[in-house]
């Protein structure tokens, strides 16, 4: 109950603030995605026309049990296709589904191209730079590429975590609307059972 107060506020904190994608960190992204989005799944892009992609859906985490879906994205970092992404879509008034201009959508493969968090574009070396200050450019530039491809697959465990407990309440609920149809049907039993007593007492006293 806690971590979901603690959810709420923060959600609307987050939505408060400057809409400047990267004044969140990742952390807060993370939450601003999965609770503003209708969709959050994984999956390949199979194919595109303009600016909609079309995915193969792997594995949902939210919203959608379905093989495959079309995405409108944005000019921002396209899929290619075969390419697999981590997608979080919102719905729009007429059904279709779109990527916000502030989304944590990204490729499995480039993570680090990401419209949060501090991660940076690849740098481009001069012609005139020492080897040395190149060597130390292309190892930060994997640094942060490995960084990024954690973030993304604690991104999945997490999600994954989520899928469970929204299964595992969906079950809860479930159990409890039965449990309560059984309650409702074993007082109208034995309003009936009363009913039939009644009936049988009030006959043999007439006899």
């Amino acid at each position: 109950m806690r971590f979901v107060i603690t959810f709420i506020f923060l959600s609307i904190y987050l939505r408060s603030i400057s809409y400047d994608c990267r004044s969140y960190t990742l952390a807060q992204a993370r939450v601003i995605n999965y609770e503003s989005s209708e969709i959050v799944f994984s999956g390949i892009a199979i194919a595109k026309k303009d600016k909609i992609v079309r995915f193969k859906i792997e594995e949902s985490y939210k919203g959608i049990n379905i093989f495959s879906i079309d995405v409108l994205f944005n000019d921002y970092n396209f899929p290619k296709i075969n390419e697999r992404w981590l997608v979080y879509a919102d719905k729009s008034k007429e059904g279709n589904y779109f990527i916000d201009d502030c989304t944590i959508s990204r490729s499995f493969n480039n993570p680090e191209i990401c419209q949060y968090g501090n991660y940076v574009p690849k740098p481009q070396i001069a012609n005139n730079t020492n080897p040395l200050q190149e060597e130390i450019a292309y190892v930060d530039w994997n640094t942060i590429r490995l960084k990024a491809k954690i973030d993304l697959f604690e991104e999945i465990i997490i999600l994954q975590q989520n899928k469970r407990k929204s299964a595992f309440q969906t079950n809860e609920q479930a159990i409890n609307k039965l449990n309560l149809q059984v309650k409702y049907l074993q007082i109208i039993i034995m309003f009936l059972f009363m009913l039939i007593i009644i009936s049988f007492f009030y006959r043999f006293k007439l006899k």
